[in-house]
């Protein structure tokens, strides 16, 4: 083997160690988001009557929620900002936003065209400052529980 040749081979090694570190790190700091939603029985009644959901950013970058976003019956979307004033929410690493609402809220139904046609959440997601959006692990299961339930209206 000539010099010239292990010269070579070393540098196509090299290169590709580097591009895979490179690559390790670009992934490893992105922001990341881990999302858990819960609903909650009343004691009084016994029904389900809220949703809970929390979002960690996990991942090493910030990042801005800015709105809370449900899917619901026929494909509509409709969404609700976060902090409206400030343009969203800034999650550092490890940092978390969470929000409830009940089953009678605003967010539960909507009326995308605003012509009186309701429609019924089906699921929940957040979305990003850039545009991404995230699902809410286990919000489609607990949307059924609440919607489902028969909670009275006024009952806190």
């Amino acid at each position: 083997m000539t010099t010239e040749l292990a010269i070579s081979i070393t540098a196509i090694i090299l290169a590709i160690l580097s591009f895979g570190l490179s690559l390790y790190v670009v992934l490893r700091d992105r922001s990341n988001l881990i999302t858990e939603s819960q609903a909650y029985q009343h004691q009084e009644s016994g029904e389900y009557y809220c949703l809970y959901f929390k979002v960690v950013n996990s991942g090493r970058r910030p990042i801005v929620l800015t709105m809370i976003e449900g899917v619901y019956e026929e494909n509509h979307t409709c969404g609700e900002f976060i902090d409206h004033e400030n343009k969203g929410i800034k999650l550092e690493e490890g940092e978390f936003y969470e929000h409830r609402f009940g089953k009678y809220d605003g967010i539960m139904v909507c009326d995308p065209l605003e012509q009186s046609e309701f429609f019924n959440i089906i699921d929940l997601r957040i979305v990003d400052s850039a545009g991404n959006k995230y699902g809410i692990k286990n919000a489609k299961e607990n949307i059924r529980k609440i919607t489902a339930s028969k909670h009275p209206i006024g009952m806190r």
